[in-house]
């Protein structure tokens, strides 16, 4: 057993996911604000069944919480902004200019993150929503605030997420 312990986030690449082999491609790296990467599972939900006059429970269904990433992008270019929030970007004398949909909806992403230390957490199909904050207070920035939730992958042996140690010293 080696002693990894892993620390901050030196990279987040988002890409896309093929269904049919599994395969994360076209991974391009994101610009991510300091200290927002936070990868967390909720608490469990219990549901606890009671006999009649009992104070004790009979049987306890314990079902793990739901995981979630969540980070903020902090380039807010159009192109950037298309892809974190959906719509279309459009180009009119050589400026872009995104413009949000109509309706906006999960996206089913592959999200890599590279800790620090080198480990790699891998959620291979991600269902992505963005959302906008734009604080424009002259000491903020804007960012696009992004959660993305681990989905089944639908191939066998191939888990929701995946944490791999660093690369073995030579």
């Amino acid at each position: 057993m080696s002693d990894v312990i892993s620390y901050g986030c030196s990279k987040v690449e988002v890409g896309d996911f093929n269904p049919t082999t599994g395969e994360v491609t076209n991974l391009v790296p994101i610009k991510v604000y300091k200290d927002t990467v936070d990868i967390q599972e909720a608490d469990p939900e219990e549901e606890e069944h009671y006999s009649s006059g009992n104070d004790d429970a009979e049987l306890v269904i314990t079902r793990p919480g739901k995981t979630t990433a969540r980070f903020s992008v902090m380039k807010s270019d159009a192109d950037t902004l298309k892809l974190c929030l959906d719509g279309t970007v459009t180009t009119l004398e050589g400026r872009k200019t995104w413009n949000k949909p109509d309706k906006r909806s999960n996206k089913t992403k592959a999200l890599v993150f590279t800790t620090e230390d080198g480990c790699v957490c891998t959620i291979p199909r991600g269902s992505w929503f963005g959302k906008q904050n734009a604080n424009l207070a002259a000491g903020s920035i804007r960012l696009q605030d992004i959660t993305v939730t681990p989905k089944a992958t639908g191939i066998e042996g191939l888990a929701s997420m995946a944490w791999t140690d660093p690369e073995p010293e030579v």
